[in-house]
């Protein structure tokens, strides 16, 4: 989860940035945490997910992932 997280960081940066959000359940809500996502608003129930909480997190050139240095002889 957490290395796809980081990709698509990567795509929304090359994209120009902005703000990206997502509708946490609230089992997961540490996991974006870890990821830079902060809780926006109250908890929610969703009736066939459960309680569920908004995170935003702002992604912009720092979240790109560089490319690699030395490819070496291919």
């Amino acid at each position: 989860g957490a290395a796809l997280l980081v990709r698509v960081f990567d795509g929304v940066a090359r994209l120009g940035g902005g703000l990206l959000w997502c509708q946490a359940r609230i089992a997961a809500r540490g996991f974006y945490a870890r990821a830079g996502f902060i809780e926006v608003g109250e908890i929610w129930q969703d009736p066939d997910f459960g309680p569920h909480v908004e995170m935003h997190r702002h992604v912009d050139a720092s979240d790109l992932i560089a490319p690699p240095t030395d490819v070496g002889d291919v």
